[in-house]
């Protein structure tokens, strides 16, 4: 939605606007007060056409809105016969102008969804007059999709008949970004055999993530099969890339046969939709039809903060939410295992949300990566909204005022959140808990935080901090007993952006691969 003065609208726009402002005047409304009137722009055989109406209110308060008025008008004076048919006149934009609205108001929910109705993508111009002293001449634009999102939709009649989909119902049909069992080359009977029992599902974002936690697994916790053994699809294994898909996906066997299929999504929520969809139809189709039984999923994944927690702590997302900061809850159960995994298993401590704030700079352990702090977090769908900083687009110079608008928009968002209550921010988890929850998998998401998205001063960051992340990473060198890595004391001689990527490499590889063996643990238990 755009604000502008009414000056600086279009010629046509500001006509179609003035006509509603007309109309409104002969408004019926002597119980609210509330004159409003909305003007129509068709398309008809005979060119372009304005038509106009007002709102309408009874004694029995049963009232009749100016933009139904204008639709009704519309239809009846400019719909027309075409071979026994009746067709009815394109409408192209509305705009309403409520007298007394103060500011710029927008059509109620009935309105939207008889907007919607006619053209999800029709225009939406609004402005009003003042209200009780109060008044914003500006206009607003907007459109009837921006202002009803999920709008209701039935299936449209076409030619007599209902819309409908072709569609085999078969199973195999929702293998499509994973191999398919009749399309595998190398090695299809050990394959398959791998997904027979798969109970857990671990997802994780990178291809090469995937494969490192099963190599761990088999050479730390006694998995049966290394890491090539566990492929069941990798774009980088020779026989196991038929589908030429980013896509990984590795099952862990562990000793007491419980199997995990550690699977990447890739960045963004689309990729988890694909694998939450395609691997339990690959896995039933392995047992000869037969529903899996999920016993459990867990996300693992970077993520940035805006508490001011060390980097290099893992965090327990105890609720996610998305960007409209719609929250869904972790699974109670999956949250203790994970607790009680990193007390028991890991000799981590699990730092409460109502803990986080009393602490200062100083409270907090030498080693990061030995906390678990809990938390909520917020999932976006684009990478750069989640580090707030503006889409690059080539024609907008990054110097140019919209980029400044763009950035500071970003931060306003950081800032909702963070009065909200959020700590983290990625991209997928809420996803996993939105399909999860659809399904009826328990779910749990974690993550090593690599990234603080506020300074101690209060000014959101778009890049990674390079002193927290020297400190983070000395830590955890110590932790592992590792040489401190050369671009550590090279950071300190350049503050180059090319050393902080450096720096932010190195510490995933150190942090990353102890969280995800935090998840294998406790997935064991209560397995049978």
């Amino acid at each position: 939605m755009r604000t502008l003065d009414r000056d600086k609208l279009p010629p046509h726009q500001e006509r179609l606007l003035r006509s509603a402002q007309e109309a409104s005047v002969a408004a019926h409304c002597p119980h609210s007060g509330f004159s409003v009137g909305a003007a129509l722009l068709l398309e008809t055989p005979d060119g372009e056409r304005v038509v106009t109406g007002t709102n309408y209110e009874t004694s029995n308060y049963n009232s009749i809105c100016a933009e139904k008025a204008a639709l009704s008008r519309a239809y009846t004076e400019h719909s027309w016969q075409d071979g026994g048919r009746v067709v009815r006149p394109r409408v192209l934009a509305v705009a309403v102008y409520c007298q007394s609205g103060g500011s710029a108001q927008q059509p109620c929910g009935d309105c939207r969804q008889a907007l919607f109705d006619i053209n999800p993508n029709m225009q939406v111009i609004s402005a009003a007059g003042p209200r009780r002293g109060l008044h914003d001449p500006r206009a607003s634009i907007t459109t009837v999709r921006e202002l009803l999102p999920h709008g209701f939709e039935l299936l449209t009649r076409e030619r007599g008949q209902d819309a409908r989909i072709e569609d085999s119902d078969a199973l195999m049909d929702y293998i499509v970004h994973l191999p398919r069992p009749d399309a595998m080359v190398k090695d299809r009977q050990h394959r398959q055999q791998l997904l027979e029992g798969v109970r857990h599902l671990l997802l994780v974002g990178s291809p090469r993530r995937a494969r490192r936690v099963a190599t761990m697994a088999h050479e730390r916790f006694g998995a049966l099969h290394t890491a090539d053994e566990a492929c069941f699809c990798d774009l980088t294994v020779p026989g196991r890339d038929e589908t030429g898909r980013e896509y990984a996906v590795y099952v862990v066997t562990m000793p007491d046969k419980t199997k995990i299929a550690v699977a990447s999504h890739g960045i963004g929520p689309a990729g988890a939709e694909i694998i939450l969809s395609e691997l339990p139809a690959a896995i039933a189709v392995a047992q000869g039809g037969q529903a899996p039984h999920i016993a459990g999923i867990i996300r693992a994944g970077t993520r940035g903060t805006l508490s001011r927690v060390p980097l290099g702590c893992v965090a327990l997302s105890t609720s996610t939410c998305n960007e409209h900061l719609d929250r869904l809850d972790a699974n109670p159960a999956w949250l203790d295992r994970l607790r009680n995994a990193a007390k028991t298993q890991m000799g981590m401590e699990v730092i409460p949300e109502h803990e986080i704030e009393p602490r200062g700079e100083d409270d907090w352990p030498q080693d990061p990566t030995k906390l678990l702090i809990e938390g909520l977090g917020a999932s976006v769908p684009f990478f750069w909204a989640a580090q707030g900083r503006p889409l690059y687009r080539p024609q907008v110079p990054l110097t140019d005022g919209a980029a400044a608008v763009e950035r500071r928009a970003r931060a306003q968002l950081l800032e909702n959140w963070r009065r909200q209550g959020v700590r983290w921010v990625e991209m997928e988890d809420y996803t996993v808990h939105r399909i999860a929850a659809h399904c009826g998998y328990p779910c749990a998401t974690v993550g090593a935080v690599i990234a603080h998205r506020q300074r101690a001063d209060g000014v959101f960051q778009l890049d990674y901090s390079k002193e927290a992340l020297s400190r983070s990473l000395r830590s955890s060198c110590r932790s592992t007993s590792d040489a401190p890595p050369k671009s550590c004391s090279a950071r300190r001689r350049s503050n180059s952006t090319y050393m902080i990527r450096r720096c932010v490499l190195k510490l995933r590889s150190k942090l990353v691969p102890d969280v995800t063996i935090a998840l294998l643990v406790p997935m064991t238990f209560g397995s049978k």
